[in-house]
């Protein structure tokens, strides 16, 4: 495999801020490949019956077969195990103030070093075989960010994206069942209110660390506002050409995604074909006053930082 620096587009933030939507966006673009949720490929992907978003069997899917072959010689030498276990030890929160400080940890270093030596011939492939100039990882999480930051073969471009704490808490309150598992059913959401908010504050303010002070700050309701501009300024950041052509945009807020081979992420990665872009408001008249001002309370100063208002009556974006 060649030696040249795979550019990847790292959307960073929370869960259910819309980072499966903008991935499936940038990811259409010309010379761009989406990927979804790298970080949940060892732990979800390998599961019985996960798919690909392409609809086949995450296994049996022609173009991680091929991956996967180039990168460590096919599925039954694939360093499964071994890679979920140096994840475990590492890729979670109570290191983050370790890895966020100025000297670190040598344990955590150590382990770290470990992972990449797996990661590093995986997106050497997915840039092989798929022939793209940019990635697309949809990881969000600040851990994996980083983890991404120190390997060699990566020139990594971090996209912090941000929703309305009460659209990301009303969203992880709600529980609705996976539509990309087959032979089972598995649920996602049923969070408290607290729980959900307190995430959302803490995820988004982690990402406002000297650290990621490189990342770029993009607004879940700006991308469903003004799709081409938000993709056309995400460009530019990542260093590329300015953005001329977006076909997949059939009309304002029209969109015409094909499927894709994205590994993980929120259940709309499956869905293909029109797309609408719609108002994002369930959140307004389905969340009580007192709720709207808990979250508020926890969230407030964290979401001024970023513009949301408390009192505006609506925001927009994709049902989620």
């Amino acid at each position: 495999m060649g030696h040249q620096r795979m550019k990847v587009i790292y959307i960073a933030g929370c869960g259910r801020s819309g980072s499966t939507l903008l991935g499936r966006m940038l990811g259409q673009l010309d010379g761009g490949l989406y990927v979804g949720e790298m970080r949940k490929l060892w732990t979800w992907c390998f599961e019985p019956g996960w798919l690909c978003s392409c609809g086949d069997a995450f296994r049996d899917c022609s173009f991680w077969e091929k991956v996967f072959g180039l990168a460590y010689g096919g599925w039954d030498v694939v360093p499964h195990q071994r890679a979920v276990l140096i994840q475990q030890k590492i890729d979670r929160a109570r290191y983050l103030p370790f890895l966020l400080s100025k000297s670190g940890n040598r344990l955590l270093k150590t382990r770290i070093h470990s992972l990449t030596e797996i990661l590093q011939p995986l997106y050497d492939a997915i840039k092989t075989v798929s022939g793209a100039e940019f990635i697309v990882d949809a990881s969000k999480d600040p851990t994996y960010a980083m983890i991404l930051a120190s390997m060699r073969n990566i020139d990594l471009r971090v996209v912090h994206l941000v929703r309305h704490p009460c659209g990301v808490v009303w969203s992880m309150m709600k529980k609705r069942r996976r539509e990309d598992v087959q032979g089972g059913t598995i649920y996602m959401g049923g969070s408290t209110l607290w729980k959900a908010a307190a995430y959302w504050t803490v995820w988004n303010r982690v990402f406002m660390h000297q650290i990621f002070s490189g990342a770029l700050v993009i607004r879940y309701e700006d991308v469903v506002e003004a799709p081409r501009d938000m993709l056309a300024r995400i460009m530019e950041f990542a260093g590329f050409p300015a953005l001329t052509e977006v076909p997949f945009i059939t009309g304002g807020r029209e969109l015409l995604l094909p499927h894709d081979h994205s590994a993980s992420g929120n259940p709309m990665r499956v869905a293909g074909g029109r797309l609408v872009l719609r108002g994002d408001d369930e959140w307004n008249s389905a969340l009580a006053r007192d709720q709207k001002e808990m979250i508020r309370k926890i969230c407030g100063g964290t979401a001024a930082r970023f513009r949301y208002s408390f009192d505006a009556p609506s925001a927009k974006g994709v049902q989620a």
